[in-house]
């Protein structure tokens, strides 16, 4: 037997914007791709390197 997990929607700008046919809504893990981790690693890597060599970081924020 599948259980499911319905929960009803409160948010109107959400429920109206579901009801297009030209709209898929998807949890916020839809940016995860390979494309994507790879530029999150190779960023931090990259940072660190920078850090570790007492150069300006291109990828810090303030």
């Amino acid at each position: 037997m599948t259980i499911h997990n319905y929960n009803v929607i409160k948010n109107r700008d959400l429920l109206i914007l579901k009801a297009y046919p030209n709209v898929i809504v998807t949890p916020h893990a839809a940016f995860y791709t390979d494309q994507v981790s790879y530029d999150m690693v190779h960023c931090s890597l990259e940072s660190l390197k920078e850090l570790i060599n007492n150069q300006e970081c291109r990828y810090q924020l303030n």
